[in-house]
């Protein structure tokens, strides 16, 4: 087993009964995310995609294995199927494009923040090590932030891996330089060793020096953390598979699920006015599923432009506005319906997929009434220019 297989696919299962292919989600240029094509990385392939990507930025892989697996319709469904790794986020508490500018215009001061940055991350590399017997990678990100790698003793389900981020850091706080909003077992993660979009390589460093490391030394002083403790806390059963989601309208009973055109668009970038109209069709959809904000805000996360913080106060604004689910029809007028694709696409005829109170059709309709949601509108329909993450 090579290196980069000891730091990526140390778990990796053989496909077997309705499960086709098992591997980690990955980014594609100009598709996003591999997933949505029913595509996964695997070790056989990772090295021919590494070279391709390492220089060119978004080397990106999901923190958790998938597997692509025939549903219970015999459609193919691809999700997060366990993991043994836990990836934890500090950046400097600034937007991207500020820190950028900050970055070439007063170099000492962005140095001095990262600075602060790195030492958040290195007191919870420290308190990692000394509690959980265990040794992590540092990664410093390439840009204006760093990450904390850490391996686990034995794979979990991903439906706990949310659980798990939180288990270890149990016993610190840490300001906004830390990012809670990656607890998601569907985000994404930077290789080492690759070129980041806005800034320079990604690199696994020394903790004790800050000086990068080589890819053997890096994986060779990983040590993993051990899960029996949470496996005792939550009565997880290793590898056990979590229920399945169930995805589109049950019309007998009346239970509102996550339609499959909701969770495609959150597979591609949303921009433009439509774009931004569908991030808000996305969180609307999710808020009145159940989800709570902390949980819908990390969704928008592979959306280039996505800000925490503006997009924690638009979900909650539209929250607080109580929009109903948008209509099948209004989701056809964005451009994102996925047709024949979708369960409810022959069924919407009939109604099955429409809620009886959509005030976000007359919206659109009209041009009017979404300032409170951060949105402006150009004049045309259904076109606006600003959206769930408040970008224009």
């Amino acid at each position: 087993m090579d290196m980069w297989s000891r730091l990526l696919f140390r778990n990796i299962s053989e496909p077997c009964g309705s499960t086709l292919r098992v591997g980690r989600d990955f980014w594609v240029d100009g598709k996003g995310r591999g997933s949505s094509f029913n595509m996964l990385l695997t070790p056989e392939e990772f090295h021919r995609w590494y070279n391709a990507v390492k220089d060119r930025g978004r080397a990106w892989v999901s923190v958790c294995y998938y597997a692509l697996e025939v549903g219970e319709r015999g459609n193919m469904e691809c999700r997060p199927s366990f993991f043994d790794l836990i990836a934890y986020d500090f950046d400097i508490p600034l937007p991207k494009e500020e820190c950028v500018r900050l970055r070439e215009e007063d170099s000492k001061r962005f140095n001095g923040l990262l600075a602060g940055v790195r030492a958040e991350a290195l007191r919870l590399y420290w308190h990692l090590s000394k509690r959980f017997n265990c040794t992590p990678m540092l990664l410093f990100t390439g840009n204006r932030g760093y990450q904390l790698w850490l391996q686990l003793d034995k794979p979990l389900p991903a439906l706990y891996y949310r659980m798990a981020f939180h288990y270890y850091l149990t016993g610190l706080t840490f300001d906004g330089r830390m990012d809670r909003n990656v607890a998601d077992p569907a985000r994404l993660i930077r290789l080492p060793y690759t070129k980041h979009e806005n800034g320079g390589l990604a690199l696994p460093l020394d903790p004790e020096t800050s000086t990068p490391l080589k890819l053997e030394e890096a994986v060779s002083r990983l040590k993993p953390a051990s899960v029996s403790m949470l496996e005792e806390l939550a009565n997880i059963k290793p590898l056990e598979k979590p229920k399945r989601m169930v995805i589109g309208m049950k019309k007998a009973t009346g239970v509102f699920k996550i339609r499959p055109c909701i969770q495609e668009a959150l597979n591609n970038r949303l921009d433009g006015g439509n774009g931004h109209m569908m991030r808000l069709a996305v969180a609307v959809e999710f808020l009145n599923r159940g989800y709570t904000v902390e949980e819908v805000v990390p969704l928008f996360q592979s959306q280039l432009d996505f800000k925490p913080g503006k997009t924690r106060y638009f979900v909650e604004k539209a929250k607080e506005k109580g929009y109903k689910p948008f209509k099948c029809s209004t989701i056809r007028r964005l451009g994102f319906c996925i047709g024949e694709s979708c369960p409810c696409f022959r069924t919407d005829l009939r109604g099955a997929c429409s809620s009886k109170s959509d005030p976000i059709d007359t919206v659109i309709d009209l041009g009017v009434g979404l300032e409170s949601l951060g949105c402006s509108v150009r004049g045309s329909r259904g076109v606006v220019t600003r959206g769930i993450d408040g970008s224009g």
